[in-house]
C-alpha cells in the first residue's frame, strides 16, 4: 500500500485519516491517522514600508526624496531588478545599469526614491518594485504616492 498526500502550496499543520476496510466478515475497519507539518518552500518574500506616501502642496518640478525600507522576510535572497512607475516612464532603479540590489534572507535595506512631482494636482502615482519575490503577483510590489502639486507653494512630506 502506498499513501500520497500532496502538500504543494499548503504550508502548515495537517491531519489526514485513511479508512481501510475489507469484505471479510466481522473484520473491523482500520483507521490510519497521519499528522505532520508542511514547511514553506524556500523563497524570497518582499515587504516595503511605507506602502503609501501622502505628500501635500508639492512644488511642481521638485524632486522629493522618499525613503523606503525594503525587507526580505523569506529564506532565500531577494533580488530587486527594477523600480519604476506604473507606466514605465520613470525608472528609479534598474539592476542592469546600476548593479543588482540583493537582500539576504531576513534582511532589509533602505532605498531613497527620488520622486519628481511633475503631475497636475491632485495626483496618484503607483510605483512597482520588481523582484524575484514569490509573495506578490508577477514579482511586482506596488507602493503609492498620493499628493497635490502647486507651482509656487511650500511643500510638506507625510507618511501614512
Amino acid at each position: 500500500m502506498r499513501i500520497v498526500y500532496h502538500t504543494k502550496d499548503r504550508p502548515g499543520p495537517y491531519e489526514k485519516r485513511i479508512y481501510l476496510s475489507t469484505d471479510i466478515p466481522d473484520q473491523d475497519d482500520v483507521v490510519i491517522t497521519i499528522k505532520g507539518m508542511v514547511h514553506e518552500a524556500p523563497i524570497a518574500k518582499i515587504r516595503v514600508e511605507p506602502k503609501k506616501f501622502k505628500v501635500e502642496l508639492v512644488k511642481t518640478g521638485r524632486v522629493m526624496n522618499l525613503n523606503i525600507l525594503i525587507s526580505n522576510e523569506g529564506s532565500e535572497p531577494l533580488t530587486i531588478t527594477r523600480i519604476q512607475n506604473e507606466k514605465g516612464t520613470n525608472t528609479y532603479f534598474e539592476a542592469g545599469k546600476q548593479g543588482g540590489l540583493v537582500i539576504g534572507a531576513m534582511g532589509s535595506t533602505g532605498f531613497n526614491l527620488a520622486f519628481l512631482a511633475n503631475q497636475a494636482s491632485p495626483f496618484v502615482q503607483v510605483i512597482f518594485i520588481e523582484s524575484n519575490a514569490r509573495n506578490v503577483l508577477n514579482g511586482r510590489y506596488p507602493i503609492m504616492i498620493i499628493g497635490e502639486s502647486a507651482p509656487n507653494e511650500v511643500s510638506n512630506e507625510k507618511k501614512l
